[in-house]
């Protein structure tokens, strides 16, 4: 086995403690501080994301229900969640049926290509393209309706999502030229690349919510301030100073 592969489990047990510290954090946060619509969403998908890859190293030690397809179902309310607390963030109205119809599907999609037919090459496609479908959904929210107070945040967060999006897009185009016989949990590039990518972009587009949710409470500081400044200084029926 090459150098450069990573033991898959070993590497989704860091991702999980990473993912756990990220979520302790984005709750902590939620709890403490005021936040705005869209952020517990955010802190749901990293809880999420933390269950999901619980899960996950226990393929043939508990069951395939758990372990391959609640795991990966998880994974995309994972992204749908992240999806829709941007958007939900931006102030635009959460799909619930959206959100609901995209985890039926792919429910039935992943029971019977795990429960019935097992295909690990169409489960790693599907689930590729998928994933790739929302980050990018969501790097598009971010990078097209960019806030003029804070367009920072904005930009990098979206930029995140948006590697993801493209790495995951790309997985799913080798995925189809050249399917793999076995699940992600088999040395190779792509899961020692996979693991290694959620790993540093989930610290960064944690990073980025909560950057975005203290710089638009810092926006907010400061027209309260404004206004303070117009009332404290000019004459409110006429408007003279």
């Amino acid at each position: 086995m090459p150098a450069f592969f990573l033991d898959p489990r070993t590497s989704i047990v860091v991702l999980m403690g990473v993912s756990l510290i990220l979520s302790i954090t984005m709750n902590m946060i939620r709890l403490k501080r005021k936040t705005y619509p869209g952020f517990s969403l955010w802190t749901a998908g990293t809880t999420v994301a933390t269950i999901a890859f619980l899960f996950l190293p226990l393929r043939n030690i508990i069951s395939d229900i758990f372990s391959i397809v609640l795991s990966n179902i998880l994974e995309v309310f994972t992204a749908l969640l992240f999806l829709e607390g941007t958007r939900r963030f931006l102030g635009k109205e959460v799909r619930v049926l959206f959100v609901a119809s995209v985890l039926v599907v792919y429910a039935i999609f992943q029971s019977f290509f795990t429960l019935v037919a097992d295909k690990p090459d169409l489960r790693i496609i599907i689930l590729s393209f998928l994933v790739a479908v929302l980050f990018g959904l969501t790097a598009l929210e971010l990078l097209l309706d960019v806030q003029s107070d804070f367009p920072f945040s904005h930009r990098l967060t979206g930029s995140l999502f948006a590697a993801l999006s493209v790495f995951m897009f790309i997985h799913g185009i080798i995925a189809c030229l050249f399917p793999p016989s076995q699940s992600m949990l088999f040395p190779g590039i792509f899961p020692s690349l996979t693991f290694i990518l959620c790993t540093f972009l989930g610290v960064g587009w944690t990073a980025g919510f909560i950057m975005l949710n203290s710089e638009k409470m810092e926006s907010e500081l400061k027209q309260a301030q404004s206004r303070l400044q117009r009332m404290a200084t000019t004459d409110f029926l006429t408007g003279i100073a």
